[in-house]
């Protein structure tokens, strides 16, 4: 009877609501800011960027097939920037990450939530990925700092299937057009598969000969063009997504060689 009767007095005591509603899992606000955060990313909504803030520290390593790395950081003001132009071009090209292994730790107003990042597109694993969050204005979460992994090469067991396909493609769809008027002052002479991984385009600068070119200027001025037009190009910049190399030969007006400028996926911004 007695603890039946001390049974009642302590439910009667309750505040109401606490034994519905028992404490939130701690780093549960944490969780769900991530599930949002990945949300808004694979429907490639630009608004993934308004969580980060202004000051944050975004770092990327980014890997190369030939072992090499570079190492970039930004702050949170410019990733957003960067998100709003890339946006458009990821949706087209279907760039998605899946996460998994995620664990969150928390500490007063911050939350370091770990995962695994892994890349549809290029079918590799960042288990290094790393996000911290904290309390701002209004007690919402922001990203204060951000590191992952990235490499330009893919390593979908099929992407050379699918390179040798487009390439093919490539060559058929041009091949009958050669050679080709681009504009006032280029022409395009000829399109060829290299070997596995190299597609090479031929052009002639129609109105110049080779002593008429300074060739620094003029190679610097072709890559800046071949930079934007290549991996701007959904279709180009497929192809230096599954490990192409784009191999642009230019001549003079006399047949002389001016120059070559070999792009791979990691030229790209």
């Amino acid at each position: 009877m007695w603890f039946t009767m001390r049974f009642l007095l302590l439910l009667a005591l309750t505040p109401a609501g606490t034994l519905a509603n028992p404490p939130a899992e701690p780093g549960a606000e944490a969780r769900a800011f991530f599930a949002r955060y990945v949300e808004l990313g694979t429907n490639f909504d630009p608004a993934v960027g308004d969580l980060y803030a202004d000051d944050a520290l975004v770092k990327t390593h980014r890997r190369a097939a030939d072992g090499s790395a570079s190492d970039l950081q930004i702050t949170g003001a410019e990733m957003k920037e960067a998100i709003r132009k890339v946006m458009p071009m990821a949706r087209m090209r279907g760039d998605v990450s899946e996460y998994s292994h995620i664990e969150v730790q928390t500490k007063g107003d911050r939350a370091t939530i770990t995962a695994h990042r892994h890349s549809l597109i290029k079918c590799y694993t960042d288990s290094t990925y790393t996000m911290t969050v904290e309390r701002r204005d209004g007690g919402s979460y922001r990203i204060v700092e951000e590191y992952s992994v990235t490499q330009p090469q893919s390593e979908c067991p099929e992407s050379q299937q699918r390179l040798s396909a487009a390439f093919d493609e490539m060559v058929r769809q041009l091949g009958g057009k050669l050679p080709l008027a681009v504009d006032d002052d280029t022409r395009l002479d000829a399109v060829s598969v290299v070997d596995q991984r190299v597609l090479r385009y031929e052009y002639t600068l129609v109105n110049l000969t080779v002593d008429e070119l300074d060739p620094t200027s003029t190679g610097e001025m072709l890559r800046s063009i071949l930079v934007a037009q290549s991996c701007g190009t959904p279709e180009l910049r497929r192809l230096l997504d599954l490990g192409a190399t784009l191999s642009y030969v230019y001549r003079g007006r006399d047949g002389r060689d001016i120059g070559q400028i070999d792009l791979r996926s990691a030229d790209c911004p």
